[in-house]
């Protein structure tokens, strides 16, 4: 009896063809899975050698608040720019009865709490030039003390990359003579590249916007923008003013 083995054969040709295309599209998304991994960990470890690692943190001594800045890594910031606001609520302290006691000139400021009852005194220090392994102390006199601190810190990489970071620090220690402000929200949490903020301190309209048109986070939207736009600038109050340029003293880290 004749046996026909082509059909048998064929079957069996297809089967390991089927295996082989398995195995294959396996192997290609194994490999382009590595591929990414192999990139992200290139661009993190670029990351490392060419960004600097700015952030900060904030103290208080009565009613003096000190910022420090740091930059840890081995690689300079410049075009630095940073807009610190101290909060004040209106339940402490009435706008009207803030600028009538610390108001160094008696002109008239068009101050208003925000509709979270808060006014702030900002600050607008700039560093063209942030070096590496340093921190900066800056020295914020306020005439009352400050239970809440909002940070913002924009500034470029070697390739004039811009990035920036948001800080919102509190006191849970406002009975205490001296305190740490304690983080209680960093945005965005990954460091990544964003456009510019513009930042207008006009005396009429206090306004931010992105220069590429883009909308601001929520975090500047709905954090920032409301308390910059009911703050008064410090250099309007007695307690004095540290100027806008290379404010602070520095120190090795």
């Amino acid at each position: 009896m004749h046996i026909d083995w082509t059909i048998p054969l064929n079957a069996f040709l297809v089967l390991l063809t089927g295996v082989y295309v398995v195995l294959t599209y396996r192997l290609v998304q194994e490999t382009r899975v590595a591929n990414r991994l192999a990139q992200e960990t290139f661009r993190q470890q670029t990351a490392l050698s060419i960004l600097p690692h700015i952030f900060c943190s904030a103290s208080r001594s009565e009613k003096n608040v000190t910022l420090t800045i740091y930059n840890p890594a081995s690689v300079p910031a410049s075009d630095m720019e940073i807009v610190t606001l101290g909060l004040i609520s209106e339940d402490e302290i009435t706008v009207k009865k803030f600028l009538r006691l610390y108001l160094r000139e008696k002109k008239n400021h068009h101050l208003e709490a925000n509709e979270d009852g808060f006014f702030a005194v900002y600050d607008h220090p700039i560093f063209y030039y942030f070096p590496q392994r340093r921190r900066v102390e800056i020295d914020l006199p306020y005439p009352v003390q400050i239970d809440q601190l909002l940070i913002f810190i924009q500034f470029r990489d070697l390739i004039v990359t811009n990035y920036h970071r948001y800080f919102w620090f509190y006191d849970d220690n406002p009975s205490q003579d001296e305190s740490r402000y304690r983080a209680g929200a960093v945005e965005p949490k990954e460091l990544l590249p964003s456009p510019r903020l513009d930042i207008s301190f006009s005396l009429e309209e206090r306004k931010m916007h992105m220069v590429d048109g883009s909308p601001l986070p929520s975090y500047l939207a709905d954090e920032l923008l409301p308390a910059f736009k009911a703050g008064i600038s410090s250099g309007f109050l007695k307690t004095g003013w540290n100027g806008v340029e290379d404010p602070g003293e520095w120190y090795e880290i």
